[in-house]
């Protein structure tokens, strides 16, 4: 089992001429080295427009970003499978639960399940560029109820049974059911077939009780229709120190140990 949660406030540089982006998140998995389901909810709020110099003609050193207070809020689960786990440990390289000793790969299967929200107050698009999305030009709300199903490759490469690099990359197709809350009332709906991707590396030190290592986990989504094309990418990176210290197993975890759940995984 984990679990962990963040929250920030984060300014970027220039942040007077760029505003803020509130972010909340709440991530978890369950599972062990043949399966595992993992997953969470994020939240964020504000966003400037990184283009915004090549749209205004006017724009100098000093003049603000485009802001928009815009929401995007998204609910996921994610459930992977390999079928090589008896000889490759995924969680060796991404949480350091398992050590593998030597290098080994494994074909796997992912899927996933998910909700995303897009909202703002008026519109998602800036002013002086609705004329370009036609009907979508006062889009407001976005939402999509997702499914998807692929499959790729994981391989740990392993030196001295302590130093190792991590590469996976999963791709797939994804189902989509789509609303779009226009600002003057109108509800569209539209389902699609599109692709999806998972891409992610590993590198670190993992020894018998210290270790550490270094991850980027990249997941992308595509929404696309005729007139509008919107693509949600979700970066992580993170790095992580950590020693294992001799405990006795505590009696709560025994007892789990001693059921058909436990077995499973």
């Amino acid at each position: 089992f984990s679990f962990a949660f963040g929250f920030k406030s984060v300014p970027p540089t220039g942040a007077s001429r760029k505003g803020k982006t509130y972010h909340t998140s709440f991530t978890g998995s369950l599972g062990g080295n043949k399966w595992f389901v993992e997953g969470g909810y994020r939240r964020f709020k504000g966003f400037y427009d990184a283009y915004t110099s090549r749209r205004n003609s006017a724009f100098t050193d000093s003049t603000n970003y485009y802001h928009n207070a815009i929401l995007h809020e998204e609910l996921k689960a994610k459930f992977w499978y390999f079928f090589k786990h008896n000889k490759f440990s995924y969680k060796s390289a991404y949480s350091c639960t398992y050590r593998q000793l030597k290098t080994k790969g494994s074909w796997a299967v992912q899927g996933n399940l998910y909700y995303n929200h897009l909202a703002a107050d008026s519109s998602l698009i800036p002013y002086n560029l609705k004329y370009y999305y036609g009907p979508y030009g006062d889009l407001r709300v976005f939402n999509v109820l997702a499914f998807s199903a692929g499959g790729g490759y994981s391989v740990n490469f392993v030196l001295r049974k302590k130093l190792f690099l991590n590469i996976t990359a999963i791709a797939g197709l994804e189902y989509q059911w789509k609303d779009y809350y226009h600002f003057y009332g109108i509800h569209t709906r539209a389902r699609a077939i599109s692709f999806t991707g998972d891409v992610r590396s590993s590198l670190g030190f993992n020894g018998k009780n210290f270790f550490m290592m270094f991850t980027s986990i990249n997941d992308f989504s595509v929404f696309d229709n005729k007139k509008i094309q919107l693509v949600n990418k979700y970066l992580s990176q993170a790095f992580t120190i950590g020693y294992r210290f001799k405990v006795k197993t505590p009696k709560l975890y025994k007892r789990f140990q001693e059921t058909k759940i436990y077995n499973m995984l």
